[in-house]
């Protein structure tokens, strides 16, 4: 009995033993089979990052000697077309942590400059082929790093999956190297959200504004919060584009502008209790809330309204223009008609006077430039931002189309040509532009 129970024991453990190894050697061998097929994702992603760049540099050469035309529009359009399939590529790629920061911003602003010459259509200057022959020094600079690299990983001197392989080096280091070693290359300033101005823009509503210290930026938030300054909590100073004191008070936040003392933000955490006031109440009181606070001549525009909250965005207006870089978004609790958030930046960022006086604009022919099916319900002027953080007037034109949806027109008084057309999303939550 005994040996016979010893032998039952030692085949099970011999059984377990051959799981065992079989699990080891299958789990191995998937883990292999796995970081095979990582590698090639990523060598796939990596030569489509070499190739995107290479047509980068070859384009921007060609740039330089085709300034205008229709040649220029398609070696323009190639380029912005290359660097999203280049910035797609680099997020494939596994570079931990390594910082991209340079290269990321040199793909992305080449393409966005590409972008804007092609909207802009006319021969570039002495000062945009400058910039173009720029970058193309720098794009052929990195070219010639991604092909020496890809001839390492051709050959298997390199790779990106080096778990399994110590004696290939990791690829990923080649980036820190260049990001390290990033040239320096013309300052972009043009209109687009990666030109180099938009680093630089200060606010405009306080530039200038006599700076006020922690004590009197806490009697302006007390005020707003209806409580004592010395009932307030400082939870911090900001010193980033728009500097300024946070407080705290009963769940509240409020963020005052170390410049002229403004309230730039405002956050209520209290819960949201049943609906009392209709959209139009609560609205009155957002006005009221901007009124009170020093902000005149603010117009509706678009309204959202989400968990017994309305949130309404104001614009400014001036001579019937509504200069929409302007903006101040209010949400206004629909239970109690409180001030649940407040965010004025575009406004802080941008409100200035702008001495729009006189416009010539033959009006009745932008109408008739209309396409056909569409009926006029509101027009007038509006002051519109661009992707390059800066402004354009135009004249608004909000139509009705024959299925009964909404869209509106901007037409470019200086060019007479179409500035944007954006469309009206209308639910009972609400309205928004796309």
């Amino acid at each position: 009995m005994k040996k016979s129970h010893a032998g039952k024991i030692i085949s099970f453990a011999l059984t377990l033993a051959v799981i065992f190894c079989g699990s080891t050697v299958y789990y191995a061998y998937r883990a292999h089979v796995y970081e095979g097929y990582a590698e090639n994702v990523h060598q796939r992603a990596f030569n489509e990052l070499a190739s995107s760049v290479s047509s980068i540099d070859s384009a921007l050469q060609k740039v330089r000697y085709a300034s205008a035309g229709p040649t220029l529009s398609t070696l323009a359009a190639q380029i912005w077309r290359e660097s999203e399939s280049a910035k797609a590529a680099l997020c494939c790629l596994p570079l931990g942590e390594a910082n991209l920061d340079k290269y990321e911003k040199f793909i992305a602003q080449t393409g966005d400059y590409a972008y804007s010459l092609l909207r802009g259509g006319a021969d570039l200057s002495d000062e945009a082929l400058a910039s173009v022959a720029s970058l193309s020094s720098v794009a052929s600079g990195l070219s010639a790093q991604l092909n020496q690299l890809k001839e390492r990983i051709d050959i298997g001197d390199a790779c990106f999956s080096v778990l399994s392989d110590r004696s290939r080096t990791d690829a990923s280091a080649d980036f820190d190297t260049a990001e390290q070693d990033f040239p320096e290359y013309a300052t972009l300033i043009y209109d687009g959200p990666f030109s180099d101005h938009i680093e630089k823009m200060t606010p405009a509503f306080i530039n200038g504004k006599e700076e006020i210290d922690r004590y009197a930026a806490a009697g302006r938030a007390a005020k707003i919060f209806g409580a004592n300054a010395d009932a307030l909590t400082l939870e911090y100073e900001s010193s980033g584009k728009i500097p300024c004191y946070c407080f705290s008070y009963g769940g509240k936040t409020a963020e005052i502008t170390r410049q002229g003392g403004v309230l730039l933000s405002l956050t209520d955490s209290h819960e949201h209790a049943e609906a009392k006031l209709d959209r139009e109440q609560a609205a009155q009181k957002a006005e009221e809330f901007l009124a009170a606070n020093g902000f005149e001549s603010m117009e509706r525009s678009y309204f959202t309204v989400f968990e017994n909250m309305i949130t309404v965005n104001f614009a400014y207006v001036e001579n019937d223009i509504i200069m929409y870089p302007d903006l101040i978004k209010v949400g206004v609790a629909l239970d109690d008609g409180s001030v649940m958030r407040f965010d004025a930046r575009g406004y802080i960022m941008n409100h200035r006077e702008r001495g729009i006086s006189s416009i010539r604009f033959d009006a009745e022919q932008a109408l008739a430039s209309l396409p056909k099916g569409l009926t006029v319900l509101k027009k007038r002027f509006a002051v519109i931002p661009t992707s390059g953080k800066n402004e354009v007037l135009c004249f608004e034109t909000i139509c009705e189309a024959e299925d009964a949806s909404h869209l509106i027109i901007y037409t470019n008084v200086e060019t007479g040509l179409r500035e944007d057309i954006l469309l009206l999303l209308e639910s009972e939550n609400g309205v928004l532009t796309v």
